[in-house]
């Protein structure tokens, strides 16, 4: 079961990276450089209110879920939805404000409260959508999340693209159907448990948020606040870069962000799911020294082919180099620099996994949050300085 599993994440993760490499140069092809920034800025703001949005749920899953029966995950999988949802015009405040800042003035966006709204949309889908496929992967039924997964927002959504690109769509219509594709995606997950779907909404609307949400909070928010740190630091810094840059300076760092926002999911894939073991030998008080030694090797050498895969992508970029001659050379440092970083997490993760499931994770946050910190102020520092 686990073998099968295995297998057909990595079959169905090798075949969305192909198509996401597809994406990104249908993007930088049919884009101009100043919508392409538009939509790299977008993207970040998404992969970072998603992660925000999912509101410690996905900590609680990965630890708790995998020793709870599966009706009580039902039940929590509704209210865990519901309590996303009405969270949801926050997100859009939260747009405003960095409106109010004139963050995106540089862009002269038109219709730019249409963009908000699609992007805190596309946030609300994006955060429940994690919090699904981690309810999916307690209750060992990744293969047909992986499946659905590939077939509906990696190849039909690359088919949609192309359309819409080659028409001549802006990015207002990349994002609504990229609302629509997700949407769509949520609902065929949910329709694994639950075969109507007017059933599915019935459980949504019904569930009571108020009846034992947050549970074990203090574990849940440390946990939290420790998956933001480890997952912005890159989108929070593009962020904050982009405030002080070109239009061609910000689309030429919005493909590395993609990258590394798409790249690191499907390099942690195997990492994900030793999630719920890890989980059990915590609640055990194990320590399985070899397993975690084991998960490590195997996780290097498949990182090993996507860092070769990046330097055969260098060495031979005169085969293509015409395609992105708007872009200037610091664009294939950015892109080999994106794969990198996101080789490297998924390698100690599993044995941060389990530091956190026995009880450390306050111990975790403290240090996660000075180097956090003082790296974000150095980066700082240094783009001031670069600027003055």
């Amino acid at each position: 079961m686990f073998k099968e599993a295995v297998f057909t994440r990595y079959l169905t993760y090798f075949l969305g990276a192909l198509t996401t490499a597809v994406n990104i140069f249908l993007l930088t092809y049919f884009l101009e450089v100043n919508e392409f920034a538009v939509w790299g800025i977008s993207m970040s703001l998404v992969y970072l209110i998603s992660q925000v949005g999912q509101l410690t749920y996905v900590q609680y899953i990965d630890k708790y879920f995998p020793n709870i029966s599966i009706d009580k995950m039902k039940i929590k999988i509704y209210q865990f939805i519901k309590t996303i949802i009405i969270f949801s015009p926050v997100w859009y405040c939260l747009l405003l404000l960095l409106n109010f800042l004139n963050y995106f003035d540089k862009f002269y966006i038109e219709n730019i409260n249409i963009l908000f709204l699609l992007i805190s949309s596309l946030c609300v889908l994006e955060s429940c959508i994690e919090v699904v496929s981690k309810f999916m992967l307690a209750s060992r039924n990744t293969k047909n999340f992986d499946v659905k997964e590939l077939l509906i927002i990696k190849i039909f959504r690359v088919a949609l693209f192309y359309f819409l690109l080659v028409t001549g769509y802006s990015i207002y219509h990349l994002l609504f159907v990229s609302i629509l594709i997700r949407g769509l995606f949520l609902i065929f997950i949910l329709k694994t448990n639950e075969l109507k779907i007017f059933t599915i909404i019935k459980n949504i609307l019904s569930a009571n948020i108020f009846n034992e949400n947050f549970e074990n909070f203090k574990y849940t928010f440390y946990a939290f606040l420790i998956k933001v740190l480890q997952t912005s630091f890159l989108n929070l810094i593009f962020l904050i870069f982009s405030n002080f840059s070109s239009s061609d300076t910000i689309a030429t760092y919005s493909i590395g962000i993609i990258i590394v926002n798409n790249l690191r999911p499907i390099v942690s894939s195997f990492t994900s799911l030793l999630t719920p073991s890890i989980s059990e030998k915590a609640n055990k008080n194990e320590s399985p020294t070899l397993f975690l030694r084991n998960s490590a090797f195997l996780i290097s050498f498949i990182s090993g082919f996507f860092i070769l895969g990046i330097l055969i992508f260098i060495e031979f970029k005169g085969l293509y180099s015409r395609l992105f001659i708007q872009y200037d050379q610091s664009f294939y440092d950015i892109v080999c620099l994106a794969v990198l970083s996101s080789t490297i997490n998924p390698i100690f993760q599993p044995a941060f996994n389990l530091i956190k499931f026995s009880n450390q994770e306050k111990n975790l946050f403290s240090k996660l949050s000075v180097n956090y910190f003082s790296l974000l102020v150095l980066s700082f520092l240094i783009t001031n300085f670069q600027n003055s």
